[in-house]
């Protein structure tokens, strides 16, 4: 080991995803936790938390993430001819959604890809993620996409 970055890595681990520090098991829900819920290299998160710039780096490399996953499920040529909006709409979606979420839209996005705005409102609703999961954030999402205005534009 040539640094103490090297050092900690190899002391503590590279853990992605929340465990209990003091049985190193996985912490899902309705886990009872004995130590601290820990992150990454014994990152104690009811320790410390996150500070505004930990927070703002991974919002930034999650939105990054669901951006290239939204270009990717709707096509990087229709995506490089859509307004930074409505792309927003369908980041905010992905990154909501996770993984191929966005992708379980096809008509929505056929829609969106034929710039039907009202179709692909109309199809983003017709979902569970917009009856069930998550009915304010896909009625504001819909909105955007059929209006092409961010919502403070909308009033």
């Amino acid at each position: 080991m040539t640094d103490v970055a090297a050092l900690i890595r190899f002391n503590e681990g590279d853990k992605r995803f929340v465990y209990d520090d003091a049985t190193g098991k996985p912490i899902v829900p309705g886990s009872v936790v004995k130590g601290h819920p820990t992150i990454g290299n014994g990152f104690a998160l009811d320790v410390a938390g996150l500070d505004d710039i930990e927070i703002a780096f991974i919002l930034g490399r999650r939105i990054a993430l669901a951006a290239g996953r939204a270009a990717a499920d709707l096509g990087p040529g229709a995506w490089i001819g859509l307004d930074v909006v409505r792309q927003a709409a369908l980041v905010d979606m992905a990154y909501e959604m996770g993984g191929g979420g966005l992708a379980g839209f096809p008509t929505m996005l056929a829609a969106v890809r034929a710039r039907d705005w009202q179709k692909a409102h109309d199809a983003a609703l017709d979902s569970d993620w917009a009856r069930k999961e998550a009915p304010v954030r896909a009625g504001r999402d819909a909105t955007i996409l059929l209006t092409g205005l961010w919502p403070a534009e909308i009033g």
